[in-house]
């Protein structure tokens, strides 16, 4: 399965539905919480360092380890946890 869009294309027509979008944003936070991971999404301007996007933290250390600068989408972390823990 290839979930991902990118948010570089946000000009580009994207045709993953509201609902769709919704969803596979619900399901990437719940898969990321199953593996001990939590999911974040930005709420700051967007600047070089944060491009808008979500972010995969550890908590037992509290740092990323995925979508450093916030560039991922959550088909992006969905396929990033699946091929890390081997979860189809």
């Amino acid at each position: 399965m290839n979930y991902t869009m990118s948010y570089q294309d946000k000009d580009d027509y994207d045709p993953v539905k509201p609902v769709q979008r919704i969803d596979l944003e619900a399901r990437a936070y719940r898969l990321a919480k199953k593996v001990g991971l939590i999911m974040t999404c930005t709420r700051r301007p967007l600047s070089p360092s944060n491009l808008g996007g979500f972010c995969l933290i550890d908590p037992e250390d509290n740092c990323p380890v995925y979508g450093h600068q916030y560039d991922c989408t959550p088909g992006e972390i969905l396929e990033w946890i699946r091929s890390h823990y081997n979860i189809n």
